[in-house]
């Protein structure tokens, strides 16, 4: 059959008003988790699942996802755990938001560079693989129209993405869906702005039916913010039904049993009986939130990994039994499987075990050791040097202590140091081990401590400048260079240092993270190495732990050994590489450069001013 000219514009007149009955009409009414079943797809490269989204796959994230839909329901707290899929229900919520609630929307990450990793490894192949989010916001990777990594519009609003150190991103634009991530990782202040939360919820004021959803596995108790704002919730716990009995209950991980069993069984708190995990899904099927603290306006959910479809009980089992005598793994274990805080039983090392621990070792570089580092704290009349060797797993060794002493503004002081630092130290079997990675404090005499470590960067000699801003990394991997001498420093993080360290003298068995003392440790080095303890203190916000040094105490030992271990990370010698490493791995051939010259006139001024200081305390903590 012809088509006339009649009958094509008929045919065109019915496909135009179906068009535009599509584009007038309503939004579908769907929840969360329903738009999620419709429209989102998992990414290949973002999931071990790829392929549509199912919430019955994790039934426990239902409620949670839909509480952001209900008008009754301005904020919710989610206190997960690692591999429980909250990061899909933050992602979820943000598909939903953009397709049927659109408006302005932003996601807070701890640091600028994880908000950028987020859009690029998160958002950016969510929009990409479902194709209702690829209409409504473009091609991901397009910079046209103001589509930047974190800065992404879409018709009736945008995303905008956020480190929470970033006080001009967190108090710019208004925004109605608030979306923080990881809170307990975020510091305590946004530069000199104040609390990043209080902050970013400033935003939303100006919206009736604003959202906001944090997130986060817990920290340290009585620091935890994701603990602070469950226990403001109305305390929701997921309970599921015991196979037997029907008795709902909280799967606790007291009631995990697998001692002599050929695989973990959880122990019914009803009736007893033994639930194998093959009947895990089922009961987490008919599972339901239940809250604990009723009438509260907020929304609070917890979850530990016992629930999870993807954390098999064998695997945490595993986990716990690989963490028993290592307080570092047994505190991730604590926050991340089980979601909660983690209390220390004791803040303060003591001396006793430490002096116990000595040891004589079989020639000067034990065997086991396959490099070595050094850290370097520089007094008026002193310079001090700590050598540690490095073994597998991170297992340390301290091999020497070195006192060069003298005036610091004299050129031969500074080339006795060079001569304790690079002396070769000897194994047993006569082989000469050379030091690979240098951290030295910048704190006292920073521009003579510039001078010295500046030609000497290709030895492997670090400038470090410790700043006690919680949450931050061990080290940054990024220089800065402002300075005089354009010298590359590095800044580290003087509480994730601290109880990194303190961490690693609780251990009591040698093995990975185990610190060995030699015979030669005196009683006041041990003394400077357990000299700290935190205290909590007042600070923008509310209140946090700090590591703090008592009045007239030393803590030169620790500071040294903090900054050889930062040298190792820089050095990037990982506990895999070291365990690679073989029995000897001589020093790259680098120019040391030369002692500094003759030392201005105006800074040898300057430090005659000073108040002589040979015994300082409070290390980096006090500094910064």
């Amino acid at each position: 059959m012809i088509a006339t000219h009649e009958t094509a514009a008929l045919a065109y007149r019915d496909r135009l008003e179906s068009g535009m009955k599509r584009r007038l009409a309503p939004p579908p009414r769907l929840s969360v988790a329903e738009w999620a079943d419709r429209y989102r797809m998992l990414s290949s490269e973002a999931s071990a699942e790829p392929g549509r989204w199912v919430t019955d796959r994790a039934p426990y994230q239902r409620e949670p996802m839909d509480a952001l839909a209900d008008p009754t329901v301005e904020r919710a707290v989610l206190m997960w755990s690692s591999q429980s899929g909250k990061t899909e229900v933050l992602l979820n919520v943000t598909g939903y938001c953009a397709h049927l609630a659109p408006g302005p929307m932003m996601m807070v990450q701890p640091t600028i560079q994880m908000a950028e990793a987020y859009s690029k490894d998160r958002i950016a192949p969510m929009i990409r693989d479902s194709s209702k989010l690829t209409h409504l916001f473009g091609d991901p990777t397009s910079r046209s129209s103001g589509n930047t990594l974190l800065h992404k519009p879409f018709a009736g609003g945008h995303l905008t993405l956020a480190g929470s150190n970033a006080p001009a991103a967190l108090a710019g634009r208004p925004i109605r869906v608030l979306l923080l991530d990881e809170v307990d990782r975020y510091p305590s202040s946004a530069g000199t702005e104040g609390d990043p939360v209080t902050l970013a919820v400033r935003r939303t004021a100006t919206f009736a039916l604003r959202k906001i959803l944090l997130t986060s596995t817990p920290t340290v108790k009585g620091e935890s913010r994701i603990e602070e704002a469950f226990l403001e919730s109305d305390q929701r716990r997921y309970h599921v039904p015991c196979p037997d009995c029907d008795a709902l209950q909280v799967l606790q991980w007291r009631n995990l049993k697998w001692k002599d069993l050929p695989a973990p069984v959880y122990a019914c708190e009803g009736c007893g009986s033994l639930i194998g995990e093959e009947h895990k899904h089922r009961m987490i099927a008919a599972g339901v939130w239940v809250p604990m603290n009723p009438g509260a306006a907020v929304r609070g959910y917890h979850l530990n990994a016992l629930y999870s479809p993807w954390a098999p009980w064998a695997d945490l089992v595993e986990e716990w039994d690989q963490a028993q005598g290592n307080p570092l793994r047994l505190q991730t274990f604590v926050n991340t499987v089980l979601a909660e805080t983690w209390e220390d039983r004791g803040e303060r090392v003591g001396t006793e075990g430490l002096a116990a621990r000595r040891e004589q070792y079989p020639a000067e570089v034990p065997d086991a050791v396959r490099i070595l580092t050094a850290g370097i704290d520089v007094q008026a009349d002193r310079i001090e040097v700590f050598v540690l060797g490095w073994g597998a797993g991170e297992e340390s060794w301290l091999i020497a202590h070195e006192v060069v002493t003298g005036d610091i503004t004299v050129p031969a002081t500074w080339a006795g140091l060079d001569d304790a630092v690079f002396r070769p130290r000897v194994r047993s079997d006569g082989t000469p081990m050379a030091v690979r990675a240098v951290g030295i404090d910048t704190g006292y005499a920073t521009e003579l401590v510039h001078r010295w470590a500046k030609p000497r960067l290709g030895r492997g000699v670090y400038a470090l400048k410790g700043g006690s801003e919680p949450g931050k990394p061990l080290v940054t991997r990024r220089p800065t260079v402002n300075n005089k001498n354009a010298t590359r420093v590095w800044l580290v993080g003087t509480d994730t240092s601290q109880d990194l360290l303190y961490g690693r003298l609780r251990l009591v068995r040698p093995g990975p993270g185990y610190i060995h003392l030699p015979e030669w440790t005196s009683d006041d080095l041990i003394a400077q190495l357990t000299a700290e303890s935190k205290k909590t203190v007042k600070v923008p916000g509310g209140y946090r732990k700090r590591w703090e040094l008592p009045r007239g105490a030393h803590n030169e030992a620790a500071d040294c050994f903090r900054y050889a271990t930062v040298a190792l990370a820089l050095g990037n010698f990982t506990p895999s590489r070291i365990d690679r490493m073989p029995d000897f791995a001589p020093p790259a051939e680098a120019d040391t450069g030369t002692t500094p010259p003759e030392i201005p006139e105006p800074i040898r001024a300057a430090l005659a001013k000073q108040r002589p200081q040979p015994r300082r305390g409070g290390g980096w903590v006090k500094k910064w």
